[in-house]
């Protein structure tokens, strides 16, 4: 996006390639921690766990920033699209992309980064093999810092599952945070015929407030609610 302070497009930026906001999913560090997270790991909602969360506050709710999780030795698949004018250099810092797929070819195996034009999409298969949080990025560091960052926690890397499974949100320990906080949903493809059905939802995204409560009255969690009610660290 090419913007001027208040908001406005900002024709001269674009024409300069000086972007002012990247969006994943149509919000800026849209899958970063927040502070539903730094409760959870620090104990403490004001204790950043990343190197930028903007979406902290849990008056957002909906709007807040959610992680993606992930299972250890699992098939993870992405569907990526590049809807810019600008090429977007795909990488996950940390993990290897196993396979990317475009244009219904296997163009690439074990890469770390793979190239994006716009308009452009592509399909990247990869397991995340240890425990950890990995970030994915557009490696054009402009990008990184004006929202192009998404962040993967694989397993249990906060050790997390005895504090989850002694507050009752869990009965044992799970292989992915997916089973007891649910990913954002608006990062879950709707399901299809062939589709895995995915432990549990949060409810993410720009939603109005009536979709968000739909939302929550058919299952999806509403992390800003349920999180600081656990059990203090």
């Amino acid at each position: 996006m090419y913007l001027t302070p208040e908001g406005n497009y900002d024709a001269g930026a674009m024409f300069q390639h000086h972007n002012t906001a990247t969006v994943v999913n149509g919000m800026q560090f849209g899958y970063v921690p927040n502070m539903v997270h730094n409760l959870l790991v620090k104990g403490d909602a004001t204790k950043n766990i990343f190197v930028a969360q903007p979406w902290n506050g849990l008056e957002l709710k909906q709007y807040q920033s959610q992680l993606l999780y992930v299972e250890n030795n699992q098939h993870v698949r992405l569907f990526v699209e590049n809807q810019g004018n600008e090429p977007v250099f795909f990488h996950i810092v940390g993990e290897i992309l196993d396979r990317v797929t475009q244009g219904n070819r296997v163009q690439s195996g074990a890469t770390e980064t793979w190239l994006v034009g716009g308009s452009q999409g592509m399909i990247v298969d990869l397991v995340f093999d240890e425990p950890g949080a990995y970030a994915a990025v557009n490696h054009d560091y402009a990008a990184i810092y004006t929202g192009a960052a998404t962040v993967f926690v694989a397993g249990d890397p906060f050790g997390l599952n005895p504090r989850l499974v002694a507050a009752g949100v869990i009965p044992a320990p799970v292989p992915s945070y997916a089973y007891a906080l649910g990913n954002p949903s608006n990062a879950v493809p709707p399901m299809g015929m062939n589709s895995i059905a995915h432990p549990a939802l949060n409810v993410h995204g720009l939603y109005t407030d009536e979709v968000a409560s739909e939302k929550i009255a058919n299952g999806a969690i509403p992390l800003w609610e349920v999180v600081p009610k656990l059990p203090k660290i």
